[in-house]
Parts: structure tokens; sequence; C-alpha cells
């Protein structure tokens, strides 16, 4: 049975903002993400991160931003449970439940550079400080204009002389296609807030391995930031009519970082119109030990988890230092000889991937001449799409030859050494 969300709509927290009224159970008066927002043709035509990372993002053709709250102010962020303390934004529209919280600390946010390009996507890059612990926060959000989802990198340093573990949250409550309710959908280790009558989601796909997820009353994700417990895999995905529910969702990854190094967790955030799930990249290698100079071979295959075919501009291989592509290898979805210019070797498309299909490029090496254990990185590209590469994946250990040595020939047998007879008389 759906529960009340006790919320106020937008319109009642704008005349309670206006009138200065706080009302029990509501939303206060939020203050103003204030920074400096993604402009762009969209279809996202704006992203606007604050600089204590509280986020809003506003789609082509609807009337209101996709995070409860209004244009300035979106009940969306990153949150780090830390030494028994959740830092985060210091406002969350209707966010109560994710307290106790200790707000960031702002340091520093750049202006928007890039050209909204694949080769130069928009950038903004925020800093921020939790508290007086020693650990720093830079987040990088970026965007291709014509892509609907946006790719945030989220960093935490650790400048004491100590490791420390930690909770690293990203999670809004949706509002998606002008509604406050909806469904919950987990493919993979996605997870999405589904509008109750199209096809569209307000997807957390994350880009780092390790994460967990969650998609629930909005209430209930806050609190269990709130706890400062790692979201558990949980999702409210019953999508019969009735059921809907005033929801949020997001990811979280836990992490140790050690005295003076850093973590960072990638995730895109999508939001389509069709249900479209980011196409991924996965990259294996035939054989995962092998002499210096060995050949050797990598299958690429991209999967297409979506409804519908999609088109790949090209596929690129980063191969490790002293490994060779071997001219005249490629099979599978393409025979054509790739571009080569240095370890980068591009296989240009069109390349089509069907809707839940996949295609895959074989091809094969010659491996280093340097003993080690060498990863490789895969990626695809692709209009209006985003696509997951594979990062330093398909390990291959590269050893030195096994001296051979012959066995000393044994010797022969002595001889016998025949009887003398013995004379008598």
């Amino acid at each position: 049975m759906r529960r009340s969300s006790g919320k106020l709509t937008r319109a009642a927290v704008a005349i309670a903002a206006l009138s200065g009224i706080v009302m029990m159970g509501s939303a206060s008066p939020a203050s103003a993400v204030g920074g400096t927002p993604i402009d762009s043709a969209g279809p996202l035509t704006q992203i606007l991160v604050g600089d204590d990372t509280q986020c809003q993002v506003l789609y082509a053709g609807d009337t209101e931003p996709s995070f409860y709250g209004d244009a300035d102010s979106g009940a969306c962020g990153t949150f780090v449970a830390l030494g028994g303390t959740l830092y985060g934004p210091d406002e969350v529209p209707a966010g109560g439940d994710a307290t106790p919280r200790t707000p960031f600390t702002p340091v520093s946010q750049s202006a928007v550079s890039g050209a909204g390009t694949t080769a130069s996507p928009f950038s903004v890059t925020t800093v921020a400080d939790l508290g007086a612990t020693g650990f720093r926060l830079t987040e990088t959000d970026t965007y291709v204009v014509g892509q609907e989802a946006y790719l945030t990198t989220v960093s935490l340093a650790n400048t004491t002389g100590a490791d420390q573990s930690a909770v690293i949250y990203r999670a809004g409550d949706c509002y998606l296609q002008d509604s406050d309710d909806g469904f919950g959908q987990v493919d993979g280790n996605a997870v999405s807030c589904r509008a109750p009558n199209s096809d569209r989601i307000e997807q957390w796909f994350p880009v780092t391995p390790g994460s967990t997820y969650m998609e629930g009353e909005y209430d209930d994700v806050w609190a269990t930031i709130g706890s400062q417990q790692p979201f558990a895999n949980t999702c409210l995905c019953d999508q019969t009519p009735g059921m809907e529910h005033d929801n949020g969702a997001g990811l979280s990854w836990v992490r140790t970082i050690g005295a003076g190094q850093a973590v960072a967790v990638s995730h895109y955030t999508t939001f389509s119109p069709f249900g479209i799930q980011a196409p991924t990249v996965t990259k294996t290698a035939d054989i995962g030990q092998v002499e210096i100079n060995a050949a050797n071979g990598y299958t690429i295959s991209v999967a297409n988890p979506g409804q519908f075919d999609i088109t790949l501009d090209n596929v690129t291989d980063t191969l490790p230092a002293g490994f060779t592509y071997v001219p005249g290898t490629t099979t599978g979805a393409t025979t054509a000889e790739p571009s080569v210019s240095g370890q980068i070797v591009t296989w240009n498309g069109p390349l089509s991937v069907p809707a839940a299909g996949s295609i895959s490029i074989r091809f094969s090496v010659t491996v280093s001449s340097v003993a080690g254990t060498y990863t490789n990185s895969a990626t695809a590209t692709g209009p209006g799409i985003v696509v997951i590469g594979a990062e330093n994946v398909a390990p291959v250990v590269v050893t030195e030859p096994v001296p051979v040595t012959t066995p000393p020939t044994p010797a022969a047998p002595a001889a016998a050494v025949a009887a003398r007879p013995v004379f008598t008389g």
C-alpha cells in the first residue's frame, strides 16, 4: 500500500520560502545550489553542481527539474561517512533523514571548461574538505552535448598519517518526468527510478566496480545514508499500477583510503526518455600468462542492454606498453584493418549493436619483451550515447623464458671383466 510522503509540493515549498514559513514534516526553504551551471542544447539543458556537491538537472521538454526541490536547489548530491560522521551538502530538500550530517567545507569550484564534445566535454570541478579531518573531496562532473547522461567522478584524498575506511554515496530524490512518484528498476549493478506512465528512467550507472545500490521511498534512502551504512542492493521493483511510490535511489562504495593516498569512484547519471541503458565494453585475453615476445590475443565485446539498436562510430583499444597489433588478424564484428597510432588501435564504424545483444572483435598481438603484468583498456563511441569503457582489465603476465637444461648423459656401464681360467697341476 502506498504511503504518504509528507513532502510539500514544489509550489508549497516556493510559497513557504517566500513567506518564511517552515512546516512540520516538510522541506525547509532550501538555499540555492550556488554553483556554476553547465548549460547546453541538451537533452540535459542544465547541470547545476553546488560548491558543496548539491546537484540539480533540467531535461529538455520537462516542466520541472529532475530532482525534488527547485531549479536552484536539488535533493541530490555526494555524501561521505567517515570516522562516525556523515558529511554532505548543507541543504537537502526534504532530506531530513540524512542526519545527523556535517556540511562539507567548500574550498573551490572551477568555471565550466571544455567545448561539450566527446574530445572536450564540458567540465566542472568542485573541491571541498570534510571538516578538519584531513580528508579532501574532489568531484568532477562532465557532459557531452547530445548525450542523455553525465559523468561524475568523486575522489577522496587522505592527507593524514593513518589508513581509514569510508562509505561514499551518490544519491537523489527522483522527480522524473514532472512526477514525484514512480517505480524502481535494477539492471545489473545500475539502479533507476522509472516513470509510471512511460519507459523513462533516472538511473545511477556505476563505472567503478564494487558499488551497491538502493531504490525505495525517498526518506528510506536518506535514512540509510543517515545510518552511515552502505546500500544493501534493495529495490521496490514491483511495477504493478498502484504501487508507485515517492522514490529516491543511489549508489554507495565502501573504500579504505591509505595514508597519503586517494581513491576515486565514478558513475553516470542517465536521464533517458526510452529506458536506454548504457552499452558496456568488456575485454578478455586469450592467454593469461605467456613468455616475452610471444603471441597472444584479445577479444573486445560491446553489450547493449537497451531495447533499441545502437550504432558505434568506433571501438578503440589501448594496448599495454610494448605490445603490438598483428596486421590481418581482426575477426568478428568487422574484418577491416584498424588504424594504429602508437598503442592506440581503432576500428572505425559504423558498427551496429542490436538491442539486448552484443558484438565482439578479436585480434592478435605480440606481447612485450619486458617481463611484468600488463592490463588493457578499451572503449567505444557513438552518436548520442554513453558507453561504459573497460579500464585496466584483461591482465596478462609476461615471463622470462624458462631455461632449457639438458640432463647429463648417463655413463655407460663398465664392461664386464672376463674371468681368468684357473690352472692346476
